[in-house]
């Protein structure tokens, strides 16, 4: 069986992958691949987003932190 162009898998723990094979890319329309590019990106782009607001939970606990009190003794 030939092996097609995109292969979408959906699995219920990992989600949803889609694989393009860049073996046939040659065979798809330049209007395609500049749809395909820019899906990529945007993808990056919301990956870029979700990272961003994973680091300012983070900082954002780091601030909520009480400071811890320690008794120092002083002579005198």
């Amino acid at each position: 069986m030939a092996q097609s162009f995109v292969e979408v898998h959906y699995d219920s723990k990992d989600g949803i992958t889609i694989r393009m094979r860049p073996a046939n890319l040659k065979l798809v329309p330049e209007s395609t691949l500049k749809h395909v590019r820019s899906a990529g990106k945007e993808m990056l782009l919301a990956m870029r987003s979700l990272l961003d607001q994973a680091i300012e939970r983070v900082e954002e606990s780091e601030e909520d932190k009480p400071t811890r009190r320690r008794k120092i003794k002083v002579e005198g």
